[in-house]
């Protein structure tokens, strides 16, 4: 089962537990209301029957008597369901019409009776009767509890003179009032079950489509990892979406962007290593050549060319392999606490000669007892590649100037020197392995192109950050920060 499908049927699902819930909670709550109104039409027909009751009991002289109970008898029947809208004193002025006029007893018969009286007439679906306050019944139709165990009953307690009289109860065979009631239930029952299932294929129906819609574009990232996996670098998804599957699809064309960067940059890696290694190899050969065949004589000039030659190629092999070293974070570290400071006043000392024989003013300004947790030769070698590479890549006659300052979190080193200098588009680039600012690739100024590269992985590996941008004295800035070590 493909994603599709399982978003279609949770959909589903949902809106049908969702819609189950709803019909049920709805069929309760009508019940419950359309319940609670027949209770209250009860108590207000009951209200009604409560005052001729009292008005029987009144006329009686606050006695129940036989004529009393014949009264209240005769007001029950008139009650009763069957005659819904007449009330007892219009059927005894006789404005009731023959064909709806019930047959009353004589009133001998109620008086000759024994125990309460019998109501006659037709059957109703709503029994009413009047008991005494311990529940003994005085008029009304003789109730068999056994027949109405299930019936909703009401009571209603008969006042005269603000004390409690007698109590009037009501048995209805239908939870919903009358016949009618209960068919009126039944409709709204199957008017909602169809509205249940008129929503259930409507949701469907959405349902399908918006799964359709809300996987479009998981298909479309489906289909760019894809070509990603068959080496087509070049995708680019094309979208208008804000939410997460938009940043999902900004990702993957991040993503694609940087293998193709990666695949253009290990091309690249190999033209410029296969053209560095290339360089000084051939003219270590041809050397040797000319010297075999008699063109160069074999001296102690031709010899020292020769050792120039083999240790640039030699001192090359030992960057690579440092930076390889690096990449794979298989250089060790030593973490130590040690003094900077000194370590920072001896690279410059030794670079001072350095600079003075190229013609370049090299000053410098550190601070004292700075101390760092880090490794001492990998910073060595650091401060060496900056220094060297400042020394090798300044004009003659320029400027060197050199920094070690500390804040509360860091240590700040910064190296800027004057002409030439460098975009800030080159600046972006300089940590990369094997770039170099010479387009023509020339190799007059020396070196690979790795030194920047080699200072980057030693600085991240310290936790620290390095940049470079244009230097007010016409050159470059260098500027690296180091995580520094508590005081002793």
């Amino acid at each position: 089962m493909n994603i599709s499908k399982k978003l279609f049927l949770s959909l589903i699902g949902l809106t049908s537990i969702i819609l189950l819930v709803t019909l049920l909670l709805a069929r309760w709550s009508f019940d419950q209301g359309f319940t609670d109104f027949i209770n209250a039409l009860e108590q207000q027909r009951l209200g009604r029957i409560s005052t001729e009751v009292q008005a029987a009991y009144q006329q009686s002289g606050n006695t129940w008597d036989k004529a009393a109970l014949e009264s209240v008898d005769r007001t029950l029947y008139l009650h009763s369901n069957s005659l819904p809208n007449i009330s007892s004193r219009q059927a005894q002025a006789g404005r009731i019409g023959p064909s709806t006029r019930p047959e009353f007893p004589p009133p001998k018969a109620f008086m000759e009776r024994r125990g309460p009286p019998q109501r006659r007439g037709p059957p109703a679906d709503i029994l009413t009767a009047m008991f005494s306050l311990n529940d003994k019944q005085l008029a009304g139709p003789k109730i068999e509890p056994s027949l109405f165990e299930n019936a909703m009953m009401s009571e209603y307690v008969v006042q005269y003179q603000g004390q409690d009289l007698v109590v009037l109860k009501s048995w209805n065979k239908d939870k919903f009032g009358s016949s009618m009631g209960s068919e009126f239930s039944r409709q709204q029952l199957l008017t909602s079950l169809w509205i249940g299932l008129a929503c259930l294929i409507l949701a469907s129906v959405l349902s399908f489509y918006w799964s359709k819609a809300l996987l479009n574009p998981i298909k479309s990232v489906i289909e760019g990892i894809k070509r990603l996996s068959l080496g087509q670098y070049n995708v680019e998804i094309e979208h208008s979406r804000k939410d997460e599957f938009g940043a999902l699809i900004n990702d993957v064309n991040a993503l694609a962007a940087i293998l193709e960067q990666t695949k253009s940059a290990k091309s690249r890696w190999f033209a410029d290593i296969s053209h560095e290694l290339r360089t000084p190899l051939s003219v270590l050969l041809g050397e040797i050549e000319a010297m075999q065949m008699g063109i160069r004589p074999l001296n102690q000039d031709n010899l020292q060319s020769l050792q120039q030659e083999a240790l640039l190629l030699k001192r090359l092999i030992e960057d690579l392999y440092q930076l390889s070293l690096s990449d794979l974070g298989a250089l060790r570290y030593e973490f130590v606490q040690f003094d900077v400071s000194l370590l920072a006043h001896r690279q410059c000392e030794s670079m001072l000669q350095s600079a003075a024989a190229i013609g370049i003013d090299f000053t410098w300004e550190i601070s004292d007892e700075l101390m760092l947790l880090g490794d001492e030769n990998r910073i060595a070698q650091l401060l060496n590649n900056l220094l060297s590479n400042s020394m090798k890549y300044t004009d003659a006659q320029g400027q060197s100037r050199f920094s070690l300052q500390a804040d509360q979190k860091h240590i700040i080193l910064r190296l800027e020197d004057s002409l030439p200098s460098v975009s800030e588009q080159d600046c972006k680039l300089l940590f990369e392995p094997l770039y170099r600012t010479e387009k023509s690739r020339t190799r007059d100024k020396g070196g690979a192109g790795l030194g920047l590269a080699i200072c980057q992985n030693i600085v991240q590996a310290h936790k620290g950050s390095i940049h470079a941008r244009p230097s007010q004295l016409g050159g470059l800035q260098i500027c690296v920060l180091l995580p520094r070590s508590n005081k002793h």
